[in-house]
C-alpha cells in the first residue's frame, strides 16, 4: 500500500490547543498527515526528512541528545549537558544519562530533536535553537527552551545570534517555529516548500481554522 503524507503550515497562530507558547514573533505553525497513519507517534521519517533541511535554513541547529558512543562528522560539535535532577520526572526509574549539546548543520544530525529517548518530542521535552549559540550553554537553557513561556521565547530570539526556537506541540503532533523577524521565518517556508516538492510531499500554507480541520484528520 502507497503512504501519502502532507506538511500543513499556519503563519501566526493564537489557540491554546496546541500547546506552545503564543509569543509576540513572527511564528508558525507546522503539522503532517499521512495515508494510512502512522501507528507510532512523534514525527515520521519521510516528514523528519524534510523537516531537518528547513530548521537549518538560518542556521546550525543546538539541540540536547543523549550521549552516544560516536564519532561526530567535522559539522558538528557537542558541548557536555549537565541535567539537574528534575529531568528524572522524564525518567521514570533511571539514572540521569550523559548528554550532549549538539550545534549541527547536518540534517541527519538535526533529527535528534525528533527522536532521542531521553528528549522526548511527543512529552515537549525538548527543543532547538537556530542560528548561533548562546554562550554558557547549560541544563539552565534547556528549563526556559522547554518552559511554555511567551516572554521567555521572545527574550531568547535574538540573544547570541539566536534566530529562531523550535518547539514540539501538544502530543509531538506539531510544532512551533520562533523567528527572529519575518526574514528568518520566509527562509524556513521556501526551504520547506522547495524540500517537499523534491520529495513528493504535499505542502499547503493555510489558515489555523483551516489547519484545525485538516490536520490528523
Amino acid at each position: 500500500m502507497t503512504t501519502t503524507s502532507a506538511i500543513l503550515l499556519a503563519r501566526s497562530f493564537r489557540e491554546p490547543r496546541w500547546a506552545l507558547p503564543l509569543a509576540s514573533s513572527p511564528r508558525f505553525l507546522l503539522g503532517w498527515n499521512r495515508d494510512p497513519p502512522d501507528v507510532d507517534g512523534g514525527v515520521p521519517d519521510a516528514i523528519a526528512t524534510v523537516l531537518a533541511p528547513a530548521l537549518l535554513a538560518a542556521g546550525a541547529m543546538t539541540v540536547p541528545a543523549t550521549r552516544r558512543a560516536r564519532r561526530l562528522p567535522a559539522n558538528t560539535i557537542a558541548t557536555p549537558l549537565a541535567l539537574k535532577s528534575g529531568w528524572r520526572a522524564w525518567l521514570p526509574g533511571r539514572r540521569l544519562p550523559a548528554a550532549d549539546w549538539l550545534t549541527t548543520s547536518d540534517p541527519a544530525i538535526a533529527q535528534a530533536l525528533f527522536d532521542d529517548e531521553t528528549f522526548h518530542w511527543e512529552q515537549q521535552a525538548t527543543a532547538a535553537l537556530i542560528g548561533f549559540p548562546p554562550a554558557g550553554i547549560d541544563a539552565a537553557l534547556l528549563d526556559r527552551l522547554t518552559t511554555p513561556d511567551a516572554a521567555g521565547i521572545a527574550a531568547l530570539l535574538g540573544a547570541d545570534g539566536t534566530r529562531a526556537i523550535v518547539r514540539p506541540g501538544v502530543d509531538g503532533a506539531c510544532l512551533g517555529y520562533y523567528a527572529q523577524d519575518d526574514v528568518t521565518l520566509d527562509l524556513a517556508i521556501a526551504q520547506l516548500s522547495q524540500d517537499s516538492a523534491a520529495s513528493g510531499i504535499a505542502f499547503t500554507v493555510l489558515s489555523e481554522a483551516d489547519f484545525i480541520e485538516r490536520h490528523l484528520t
